[in-house]
């Protein structure tokens, strides 16, 4: 028989409180939010970006926000984030 993993409840209202803190009123402000790779010139630059604008993506490589997924790709040589709008799919690569 399987056994289900307990959740902690205190850290699940943490983790819930800081998802009601990351949303956004539409998903133009999200695309926009997600257009700060375009300024990115490494991989160093892009781990930066995702850390302060998506910061409960750590650790993750798939994520979802306002219904929008993300997915990270992250090796030592290349880095990867995409994200499947509704009207398109928007993806940034960096290998330097």
């Amino acid at each position: 028989m399987l056994e289900t993993k307990k959740l902690n409840p205190i850290l699940m209202a943490q983790y819930n409180a800081m998802l009601e803190l990351t949303e956004f009123e539409d998903n133009d402000s999200l695309k926009d939010l997600f257009s700060k790779f375009s300024n990115a010139t490494c991989i160093k630059d892009a781990k930066e970006i995702l850390k302060e604008n998506f910061p409960q993506s750590e650790g993750k490589s798939v994520f979802s926000m306002n219904g929008i997924e993300f997915f990270v790709y992250v090796k030592q040589d290349l880095f990867r984030i995409c994200a499947d709008f509704s009207d398109e799919f928007i993806c940034y690569e960096f290998n330097k």
